[in-house]
């Protein structure tokens, strides 16, 4: 008897209507909760980001050590098409158009020192949209002050997250999710998992772009940039700035922390109907070569 409700709950739950049913619910409730805590000019707007959309190709720049690698010419490529910075991002001397911040984990207590130094040269950061969760500064006491920070553009979202992750009901959410954010105008949201670049990706793909390449996102070793060159926190007064990586393997990429890891869910995307985007990593030196192919800085 047991086994067959669970079974029945199974089968409910998989179904295409329940996850509709469920982003429904999930997306009214947020919708919500912004709109009563929040100004509407802190509230993200995805159709606001992309100024050019003409532009084809967007670069998610992760903190890996392989960063350093990338040539003058190659940033100069980056600048001319749209470009993502990803949490410690902020350390690099490259600009990127959007940045996206999760600030949420109590046990980084290192995100307090990023925002300082935005604090202290806001000036470069004035007119870059700055994305970070709604809950975000609910967890870290040390950078609660800078939750209404006006020196900087900081735009709230909440995450529509993956219901399944299996690769099948993975499909199917992403199904859904568009259906329903043509239908609700999901503005402020952002699907994803708790994964900084599993987020990125996907908004890429919503933002319309056709080419996603990945830059220091190497994930079989958890080596920073600005670990292998000190100069990035010397030249921002940022002392004693560490990461929250443990291991040899990023958190990212980690079954034993995620749900859904990073190489998993590229997997799935890169079969997925739904997804029009092809994903690229630009170095060699990650773990995802050679499931992706290797971008061709060459060729544009």
């Amino acid at each position: 008897m047991m086994k067959r409700r669970v079974d029945m709950f199974k089968k409910v739950r998989n179904s295409s209507f329940f996850i509709y049913f469920f982003y429904l619910v999930y997306s009214l409730v947020y919708k919500i909760i912004l709109k009563l805590k929040l100004d509407p000019s802190r509230v993200l707007k995805k159709n606001l980001l992309v100024k050019n959309p003409t532009r084809s190709s967007l670069f998610i720049m992760g903190s890996g050590s392989s960063i350093n690698d990338i040539t003058y010419e190659q940033f100069k490529l980056i600048k001319k098409n749209f470009s993502i910075g990803i949490n410690s991002w902020f350390i690099h001397d490259f600009i990127t158009d959007i940045y996206m911040f999760e600030a949420g984990n109590e046990s980084w207590s290192q995100a307090s020192k990023i925002f300082e130094y935005l604090d202290r040269d806001h000036k470069n950061f004035i007119q870059r949209p700055i994305l970070i969760p709604y809950d975000s500064f609910w967890f870290d006491k040390e950078i609660k002050k800078f939750k209404n920070n006006k020196k900087l553009k900081i735009l709230y979202y909440f995450v529509l997250p993956f219901f399944i992750t299996k690769s099948m009901f993975l499909s199917k959410a992403f199904k859904n999710q568009s259906r329903i954010s043509k239908f609700m105008n999901l503005n402020s949201s952002i699907y994803g998992s708790g994964s900084s670049i599993i987020r990125a990706v996907c908004l890429a793909e919503e933002l319309g772009y056709k080419e996603i390449i990945l830059c220091g996102v190497d994930l079989n070793n958890t080596d920073y940039f600005y670990e292998i060159e000190d100069r990035h926190l010397l030249n921002k007064g940022i002392e004693g700035f560490i990461s929250n990586q443990e291991g040899n393997v990023h958190l990212t990429n980690d079954p034993t922390k995620k749900n859904i890891i990073l190489e998993d869910f590229l997997k799935y995307v890169k079969e997925d109907s739904y997804f029009n985007s092809k994903i690229y990593i630009a170095s060699k030196k990650s773990s995802l070569y050679p499931m992706l192919n290797l971008y061709d800085w060459n060729d544009n």
